[in-house]
């Protein structure tokens, strides 16, 4: 589970990135509970309320059979105390086979006419081969990864939201989460 503040500004820039989101990120969010009635695919704060997805699962498996980590305990440098050595071991296998690599893959890279990407998914054209190669080169091609910073205000309002979510997810897992707080 990732800071669910970053887990949502990330998700945005994913969705942003592939065409499928087209408003400003703060209006996104505020127009959130309108959108999903009508199309869930634009919850990006709700699919980080990570103790209602939790809780569905439970409605299935019990919590013995499941294993949680923390995106920032993934991150960090890889040694014997390693939370996925940890997990191996809950999962009772070897990390004999198991190499760790610290090298960042997937960086969301911004495309240079967002609105091409999203009129191209609206219209089905992303679909056809041909136009996808050129929407996907006129937007990517030389292009440098990242995205914009979130603002102060909106990453203190995020925290504010996430707050008493967190707080039921610690009592569910019996898992520290103050590092999200910080």
């Amino acid at each position: 589970m990732r800071n669910p503040v970053a887990r949502t500004y990330s998700s945005y820039w994913h969705d942003y990135k592939q065409g499928m989101e087209i408003l400003s990120f703060e209006r996104a969010i505020r127009k959130e509970e309108r959108r999903i009635e009508k199309n869930s695919y634009y919850s990006h704060k709700n699919r980080s309320i990570y103790h209602l997805q939790i809780q569905r699962f439970l409605e299935y498996f019990p919590m013995e059979q499941m294993y949680f980590i923390l995106f920032e305990d993934m991150i960090k440098p890889y040694n014997n105390d390693h939370v996925l050595n940890q997990l191996f071991h809950f999962l009772g296998t070897s990390n004999e086979y198991f190499e760790f690599s610290a090298e960042v893959k997937n960086k969301t890279v911004l495309p240079r006419y967002p609105i091409t990407l999203y009129i191209g998914h609206k219209l089905g054209l992303i679909n056809q081969p041909k136009v996808k190669n050129i929407l996907l080169s006129l937007n990517f091609k030389h292009k440098q990864p990242g995205y914009r910073k979130m603002s102060v205000e909106t990453q203190k309002d995020l925290k504010s939201y996430f707050h008493q979510h967190n707080k039921k997810l610690e009592q569910l897992i019996n898992m520290d989460l103050s590092i999200w707080d910080q």
